[in-house]
């Protein structure tokens, strides 16, 4: 971020990369520090956007930032510097919402292994003892419950400032092993992605492949569900596409061979659209990320 944010020539490349593949938002990952350190540039550089056509968003997220971990100080600190950076802010230099990325499986450092990858809610153990709570499914309904709860507080801080909530959501809480992850919440039993729906105004699902009909696939389940929610509070589902080269082949486009470039990202798009255009909810694409995406050729 603060390559980006002290080097113009970068700022204006990316600019002028964004608005030849139509995109509509950019998503600024930020710690709370940056959002007084970098005041400055990110005024600046934020009025780069809006005069592009581009609106700005602010970005966190980690694994850590769940309570059984560090906890979500950090990120609600994200959230309240965003909003205070709001206030000082002219209204080219504002940001429209914050979004967050926490994906609360396991393996993604050395965190408590609460999620138990790989049991569907049926296989989870109820006897024994888990790495936090007594047992898995214990383990997993006090996760989801914390993952909630996180994604409300940070929602109900934007709400109030009359800015959006985002989220890059992982695309099997509704099918995880042929079973919805549920959870308790509230004194009501549903599906996590269901709860999350309620709470989330972009809903961006992580849907990383390069074959586009299996992609659309992974937005089918979240794009049926919020168009049963009206219209005045229906969530907006995107899916996504990765472009970063490491992470696997039939994941990234930087890693499948015939797929690394721009043109087959942006001609696989156009056949997502097509597949998922009939749902009202369904409002586009997002791709991971511009370092990805700046080194992929033409």
């Amino acid at each position: 971020r603060s390559q980006l944010l002290n080097n113009v020539a970068e700022q204006n490349l990316l600019i002028s990369t964004a608005k030849a593949a139509n995109v509509t938002d950019l998503f600024e990952y930020l710690v709370p520090r940056d959002y007084v350190s970098s005041e400055a540039a990110i005024r600046s550089f934020n009025a780069k956007l809006k005069g592009a056509g581009i609106r700005a968003w602010g970005l966190d997220g980690a694994r850590e930032y769940f309570s059984d971990a560090g906890g979500p100080a950090a990120l609600y600190a994200g959230a309240d510097a965003l909003i205070a950076f709001n206030s000082r802010a002219a209204a080219n230099e504002r940001f429209v919402g914050f979004q967050t990325d926490m994906e609360p499986q396991d393996g993604q450092g050395s965190f408590p292994p609460s999620f138990h990858n790989g049991l569907p809610d049926s296989g989870l153990s109820t006897t024994g003892g888990g790495a936090v709570y007594p047992t898995q499914a214990q383990d997993r309904e006090m996760l989801m419950r914390d993952w909630i709860k996180i994604q409300s507080t940070v929602s109900q801080k934007l709400h109030a400032a009359g800015l959006r909530m985002g989220s890059a959501m992982p695309s099997w809480t509704s099918d995880y092993y042929g079973e919805e992850i549920k959870v308790t919440y509230n004194g009501t039993r549903q599906g996590v992605m269901k709860f999350m729906m309620g709470i989330i105004d972009d809903y961006i699902v992580m849907s990383y492949n390069t074959n586009p009909n299996n992609a659309a696939n992974r937005v089918l389940a979240q794009a049926t569900y919020a168009d049963t929610i009206p219209l005045n509070s229906r969530p907006r589902v995107y899916g996504s596409l990765e472009t970063n080269a490491g992470v696997g082949s039939g994941i990234s486009y930087g890693d499948t061979a015939g797929k690394k470039s721009k043109t087959a990202v942006l001609t696989d798009m156009k056949t997502f659209e097509s597949i998922l255009k009939s749902h009202p909810s369904f409002c586009g694409l997002a791709i991971h990320d511009w370092d990805g995406w700046l080194y992929l050729p033409q």
